[in-house]
């Protein structure tokens, strides 16, 4: 099961402080000229979060990152539940607000849980049960946001679900290698079953919101050399847990804001190698595995670390850009987040110097400071960023097939 819920973990995923604390605040207010365009009516900046891994490595690795409109308060973790407790594996919990609280983009922790037929094992099970590890039976994607996940947000109203088969497959990509894996462990056969669904939401207070849920169901089959007979194990894994809230009066606006954060989420492939490879050394090694940190990095991630000692402080900009391609090429987890929403709000690619990015095709105008980390949206054909801010770093980004 954590193998499930730890390969299925895009996005997993945050310091508890201000992520964004650390970056550079580029538009200061003191960079408008007189001619000043009104920000969040006129132009929408996005700026890029760094999300770092405290916990699983000897010193912080960054995890993930995520665009956000500026001077939004985050705050969140990366869970780690070390080898010998129940669900091991990694988790997360991350939740962005605007300035004047009317908008917020939270992703809930993963939640899981297995049933057995056998009484032994069951008995057993339900004794270690935790916050995000339960004893029950499985249960659908709507069974599931109609019922666990819509008490925890508050049993807004819940409408418009549909079913997303892009995303359905996308969840089922790694199943044939679990299968084997489990084989190799006893399982005499396991099937799965995925789905993902959205949703849209309304609380009783007139707030708005749209929630995005995937489901992974299996069930092994496993010898029982006692009894002569066969027990059965039932997992399920509650994933890609997001929920985002706006006022009514601002659909519009928030129908972009939206598409923009959910399609700039990139993991960082260096820290998810280095993860997945010590949750398998766990499952090969269990009696040798202790409550110790990773502590462990690729070649790749050594040659980075490396590279910034060499440099010192020689052009730090250009290095951060270099450490930190991987923001400017969507994965394939990246490109099925972003289908999420395509009955919402389609995407366009916009091109800059760094690569090809995700961006809402609701705005007509994208610009970028070819940092991987500063974007400006606009509807404003008039406004430019490079002569508003007296900054010639800002370019228009190209929309590109």
């Amino acid at each position: 099961m954590r193998k499930l819920v730890l390969g299925l973990l895009i996005i997993s995923i945050t310091s508890c402080k201000n992520l964004g604390a650390d970056e550079k605040n580029i538009l200061s207010n003191s960079n408008f000229s007189k001619e000043a365009f009104k920000e969040g009516k006129d132009f929408t900046v996005f700026e890029r979060v760094r999300i770092w891994d405290k916990t699983g490595f000897s010193e912080p690795v960054e995890a993930l990152s995520i665009l956000l409109p500026k001077n939004w308060k985050t705050n969140g973790e990366v869970i780690w539940t070390m080898p010998g407790n129940a669900c091991e594996g990694n988790n997360l919990t991350f939740r962005a607000e605007s300035p004047d609280g009317k908008y917020t983009f939270e992703i809930l922790p993963n939640i899981s849980w297995n049933w057995t037929t056998n009484p032994q094992n069951a008995q057993f099970s339900s004794q270690m049960q935790t916050e995000y590890c339960k004893f029950r039976q499985p249960m659908s994607a709507e069974e599931f946001l109609r019922t666990d996940f819509a008490q925890e947000i508050g049993n807004p109203e819940i409408s418009d679900v549909q079913w997303n088969q892009e995303v359905s497959e996308k969840l089922g990509k790694d199943d044939q290698k679990t299968r084997m894996e489990m084989m190799g462990y006893g399982a005499s056969d396991i099937q799965f079953e995925n789905k993902a669904i959205t949703a849209k939401l309304k609380w009783p207070n007139g707030k708005l919101g749209y929630a995005v849920c995937g489901m992974k169901n299996s069930r092994l089959t496993f010898p029982n050399p006692y009894m002569g007979t066969y027990d059965e194990v039932l997992s399920g894994g509650a994933l890609y847990r997001m929920v985002f809230t706006y006022p009514a009066e601002d659909e519009e606006k928030a129908l972009e804001m939206f598409t923009v954060i959910l399609t700039s989420n990139r993991t960082n492939p260096d820290w998810k190698n280095a993860v997945d490879k010590f949750w398998v050394s766990v499952r090969q090694n269990k009696d040798r595995i202790s409550d110790e940190k990773v502590r462990v990095m690729d070649e790749r991630t050594k040659m980075i670390a490396q590279q910034t000692i060499d440099q010192g402080n020689r052009n730090l900009q250009s290095i951060d850009n270099q450490m930190r391609t991987w923001e400017s090429q969507p994965g394939e987890n990246d490109r099925s987040v972003s289908s999420f929403i395509k009955t919402i709000r389609e995407v366009e690619n916009y091109q800059d110097t760094n690569g090809t990015v995700e961006l809402s095709s609701g705005y007509d105008h994208a610009w970028s400071r070819n940092d991987n980390s500063s974007f400006i949206m606009t509807n404003n054909p008039n406004f430019d960023p490079s002569s508003t801010f007296q900054d010639q770093n800002w370019q228009e980004m190209k929309k590109v097939d």
